[in-house]
Order: C-alpha cells, then structure tokens, then sequence
C-alpha cells in the first residue's frame, strides 16, 4: 500500500498517520539509499519517479510538484511502504488535495470523478457537487476518443508518473490547457484510483501560438515584400530599357537611374 508525506522542501509538514516509523526517519532513509530522490527533493519542479531497494524489497517513490494556498511550493511524496493502512492514507491525500493552490482531481479507472479540489473548482468553473460522481472524460471532453480514455486509464498500470497535457473543457465552454502529473493508488476493497495533479499552462500555450502565428505573419510579409521588390525592380529596368531607346530623360536623371538598376 502506498504513504503519503507532504514536504516543504525536505521538511514534513504532513504524513500518513501509524506509520512503523518516524516520517522523517522513513524520508531519512529514502535519502541515503538514492541519490537521484535526494537531488529530486532539491528541485521539485516537476514529477519525477525513483527505483529505491530498501531491506524489505524494492519500492517505487514518486514526487509531485504542489502549490500552496499562499503561493509556496510543496512536494507530494508518494511511496509503497509495508502494513500502511489504505484509510489512512485516502484520507491524508483527500486532505492535502483540498489545501493546495494546484489541480487535484481523483477518478476510478472508468473516469468517475471522485475528488476535485478548490483548484480544479478555480480552473475548470464547476463547484465540487456538480462534478463527484460524474464521468470525468464526457463532462470535460469534447467526444474524447476510446483510445485517449484508454491513455489515462492505462495509469493504473504504470508504477511511475505518467505525464500528459491535454485540453480541458470549462464549464463555460472555453478550453484550458492542463499539463498532468498523474498516478494510482489502491483502496482498501483493491480497486485502483488515479490521482490527477494538474499545472494550469493555458498562458503559456496562447503565448506560443501567438508567438507562432505573428511568426508566420512575418514569414508571409517578408515573401511579399520580396515578391514586391522582385517586381519593382524589373518594372524599373524595363522603364530604362524604354529610355534608353526613346531618348527622352535627361543625362543626370538617366545616370542616376542606371545607379538605381545596380543596386
């Protein structure tokens, strides 16, 4: 089963209850056998997920990057740890979820929403009753196809964090987009339930796209613009080919003229 510890850099501030040790102590001991988690815990920036062979066998760490509701960021650390009471730990997570500044939804593996936190509220425009208990993918989804369903699903699979960004429906109809840390954990009854910890990147996504499209607009000025040149300068030509035929420009103005052409 897993356990949770919420940490402020590598300080805990919260952890799964009757644990068999210190929370710290446990934190202490991931440290010293990888130096990879140490290095992560440095720079939680974004999910990372660890190998770690401890005497009971190996366990598989994971590290999500939160924001506190002051604006402070905090690192979600997930770990299997052995007798580790499956209630305990829903009911920290549910805790933390509703506590944080970032994304937190939870759903089964058929996309029934069962926890969506302040954040998501924020971002998505729904109040928490209008969404628990209802499908994840039809609500938020635009016909989403069977196989991006299997995609997310497919997370109760993977023992490290799946990573994805995709375009999330608002209750208003407008579309943000949502880069996604996701990973499972299991209930008391076995079944699988998908965390969903979400970073709000819809400014960052315009930016690009305008930055694309002022790009091409540039790209299209600039061919214009040379076409344009391309025909003044052979209009140009042809006008002193004529004169130089006809005869009827003044010396200065012709010499001035062939300089022009050269250039």
């Amino acid at each position: 089963m897993n356990f949770v510890l919420l940490l402020d850099g590598e300080k805990v501030l919260a952890s799964t209850p009757n644990l068999p040790q210190p929370p710290e102590e446990i934190l202490k001991g991931l440290k010293n056998i990888n130096d990879d988690l140490k290095r992560g815990l440095k720079n939680p920036d974004k999910a990372l997920g660890f190998q770690v062979e401890a005497p009971e066998g190996t366990r598989i760490v994971k590290l999500f990057p939160l924001i506190s509701e002051e604006g402070r960021p905090m690192t979600l650390l997930v770990a299997e740890i052995p007798f580790c009471s499956p209630d305990d730990t829903l009911h920290l997570l549910g805790r933390i979820m509703d506590n944080v500044n970032t994304i937190c939804v939870a759903i089964d593996t058929k996309g029934t929403i069962l926890h969506f936190n302040k954040g998501a509220e924020r971002a998505f425009g729904y109040c928490r009753e209008e969404v628990l208990g209802r499908n994840w993918f039809n609500l938020f989804y635009e016909n989403p196809s069977p196989e991006f369903i299997e995609k997310f699903t497919q997370i109760s699979k993977k023992e490290m964090p799946a990573k994805n960004l995709s375009a999330v429906r608002r209750k208003d109809g407008t579309t943000r987009y949502v880069s996604w840390d996701n990973t499972h954990i299991s209930t008391p009854g076995g079944e699988d339930i998908i965390i969903g910890v979400g970073h709000d990147i819809t400014e960052e996504i315009s930016l690009r796209i305008k930055i694309e499209e002022e790009k091409k607009v540039q790209e299209l000025l600039l061919d214009m613009l040379s076409h344009d040149i391309g025909n003044y300068i052979q209009a140009a030509r042809g006008f002193l080919e004529l004169v130089e035929v006809v005869g009827k420009l003044e010396d200065k103005a012709l010499k001035y003229l062939k300089r022009s052409e050269k250039t």
